[in-house]
């Protein structure tokens, strides 16, 4: 972390009052073992998307915990974006993450929006004093936009989708996002899964776009995993090729909906 990053007020001395403050502990920053990469966007362009992410319904980000075959992602809403400084709110509840960012100086946080994925590293400064595990962490000076070959397309609530009974979140040509009530062996392979996919409909006119379709995957894998309450969030990736027509029941499927949003729907 850079000098001037250090020397950064966090514009809380009138503000807020310090329930822990981290940067008395030993940390060192916490080991991820794949590189950030992607469109950097700093400055200007930086306080721009962190304004309008920040207006949105529900601001989310992800702290990411490197665990030795996969990361796994704990929620936090934002509540407050400073001048340099962010207000998280943890909405995990087994104090895995606050541990974590008790232990480590440097830490990875992602968000999506307008189907682009972001990620960046800050300090978690310390926790503001409450009843809720609110922290506060210094604005990043840089944030990079993954490169991303394959859009992905919002499903939950509008389209009710499943993945071996699992709720689907979204979805792209590559993989998917699902929660579920049921724990999931995130250590192994899913093979021969079931995708099911609902219809799309015009609805003006009830056009249909797509009639729906089953799909058998042959694999995916486990990327990440969430546990927020009953609620198990995991995030697949299909690591093997299709058959020609699953893949055009994929392929129409994605088309119907981006057909769907071009049209309002």
């Amino acid at each position: 972390m850079s000098l001037f990053r250090r020397q950064k007020k966090p514009d809380w001395h009138d503000r807020f009052h310090l329930a822990e403050d981290f940067r008395e502990l030993e940390r060192g920053p916490a080991q991820y073992p794949v590189a950030m990469e992607g469109v950097e966007v700093t400055g200007d362009s930086l306080s721009v998307l962190l304004e309008e992410f920040c207006r949105t319904e529900r601001p989310m980000l992800y702290l990411y915990l490197p665990k030795e075959e996969r990361e796994e992602a704990c929620e936090f809403l934002v509540q407050r974006l400073g001048r340099n400084s962010l207000n998280v709110l943890d909405l995990s509840l087994d104090g895995e993450s606050g541990d974590f960012l008790r232990e480590h100086s440097l830490v990875r946080f992602g968000f999506e929006h307008r189907n682009y994925a972001y990620v960046f590293e800050t300090e978690v400064l310390a926790r503001i004093e409450g009843d809720e595990p609110l922290f506060l962490a210094l604005k990043p000076d840089t944030i990079f936009q993954e490169r991303r070959s394959h859009q992905r397309y919002k499903l939950w609530p509008d389209y009710e989708a499943f993945f071996q009974e699992m709720g689907l979140l979204d979805i792209s040509q590559r993989g998917l996002k699902a929660f579920t009530d049921q724990s999931l062996n995130s250590s192994e392979a899913l093979e021969s899964a079931v995708l099911s996919l609902p219809p799309v409909h015009d609805p003006e006119t009830g056009d249909s776009f797509y009639s729906g379709a089953v799909i058998e995957v042959p694999r995916a894998v486990v990327t990440y995993e969430n546990k927020q309450g009953k609620w198990k969030y995991y995030g697949l990736f299909f690591d093997l090729e299709w058959p020609d027509e699953d893949t055009k029941k994929l392929n129409d499927f994605l088309l119907a909906l981006r057909k769907c949003i071009f049209e309002g729907c």
